[in-house]
């Protein structure tokens, strides 16, 4: 690129150097998004999902009063994890028993842990 009298190409290095942080997030973020967003199209799988959603009944409720005391108690799957449960529950609640919702909020809280690290 040229140099112009004006001093654009000043101009321009200082807002780039101003808000690198922004285009690195912005970076990443798109990153994660178009590498993970083929899991919003799969199905639940056999290892982990029936225990946790396609077969656990308390889950399958969503946020009920009773699943949320269910949820705050429960040492299913080996662990006491209520936040995990209380956050498939909400999953149910909002896309119902579609994998690909159940993914996106995956694929969302991993983008935003990124941009944590980051």
């Amino acid at each position: 690129m040229a140099f112009h009298s004006d001093g654009t190409m000043h101009r321009i290095a200082a807002f780039v150097q101003k808000h690198q942080a922004v285009f690195g997030c912005l970076v990443i973020l798109c990153a994660t998004l178009l590498v993970y967003w083929p899991i919003t199209g799969h199905d639940f799988i056999n290892y982990d999902d029936p225990e946790y959603i396609t077969e656990n009944p308390h889950v399958q409720l969503g946020l009920t009063p009773e699943s949320v005391r269910w949820a705050l108690t429960a040492t299913r799957a080996s662990n006491w994890h209520p936040l995990t449960w209380l956050s498939h529950m909400l999953d149910v609640d909002l896309f119902g028993m579609n994998p690909g919702g159940h993914h996106l909020v995956g694929l969302l809280l991993h983008a935003a842990n990124t941009l944590l690290l980051f």
